[in-house]
């Protein structure tokens, strides 16, 4: 039980991780306005999560 619990907090910290360095990124850069960039960032885990199955 102990493998499983340490693979899906690993998983979040990889999610949190991507995130900050695109929250970052687009803070510098200005890629794209704030509204358009939580709805891609919206997008992108919604695709993501139907593309990477679960295990529960």
């Amino acid at each position: 039980m102990e493998g499983c619990c340490k693979g899906h907090k690993m998983w979040w910290g990889i999610k949190a991780l991507v995130l900050g360095l695109l929250v970052l990124g687009n803070t510098y850069w200005q890629v794209m306005g704030w509204d358009m960039f939580i709805g891609w960032i919206l997008v992108l885990g919604g695709l993501l999560k139907l593309v990477i199955p679960s295990h529960y």
